[in-house]
């Protein structure tokens, strides 16, 4: 059983070197990872089949889909990056005039992703510049879950298998060995 004071490198899912480098990211106890809070929420209370999205939206939105198509359209410096997502019911289209290039490399077809931002309508649902979310495999969508969290994920998290999934299969560890 696993106390606040004991050091991260006594929960059993953490290896040597997963212990070190959350050591080194300042993590040194238990305690620390469970006061660690999520960058931020998928909020999927109250969400809405994106073919209930067709009408603007008070405030922002999230909008869960997978990547069906994605093109440029316009030339020069009205070039601009469309990414349309599908839940099965309906669609939204996520639009990118700046940075596009970047986008256009992250962006796969038939990957799961969230849009969230405020949602406008011109040529059918969409939203400008969206805050991108990419789901990975294995999360449960449903809508009663919730609140889904966000964990970082940069490159030196991820080089020590520690994903967005893997924070939070760490984290039920961690309190599943408390018990």
């Amino acid at each position: 059983m696993l106390s606040w004071c004991d050091t991260v490198n006594k929960v059993h899912s953490l290896g040597p070197k997963r212990s070190e480098f959350l050591k080194f990211q300042g993590f040194e106890t238990v305690g620390d990872l469970l006061l660690r809070a999520p960058l931020r929420f998928i909020d999927r209370r109250g969400s809405k089949p994106l073919s209930e999205l067709m009408q603007p939206q008070k405030g922002e939105i999230t909008a869960i889909g997978k990547i069906e198509s994605l093109g440029e359209k316009g030339f020069g410096r009205k070039k601009r990056l469309l990414v349309y997502i599908s839940d099965g019911t309906g669609y939204v289209t996520g639009v990118w005039f700046k940075g596009y290039n970047y986008f256009a490399d992250k962006f796969q077809p038939g990957a799961m992703v969230a849009f969230h931002g405020k949602l406008s309508f011109f040529d059918g649902p969409q939203m400008v510049h969206p805050q991108v979310t990419f789901i990975e495999d294995g999360v449960n969508l449903d809508v009663q879950t919730g609140l889904i969290p966000i964990y970082p994920s940069g490159i030196g998290w991820q080089k020590v298998g520690l994903t967005r999934r893997s924070w939070l299969n760490l984290i039920i560890d961690v309190i599943n060995q408390r018990d």
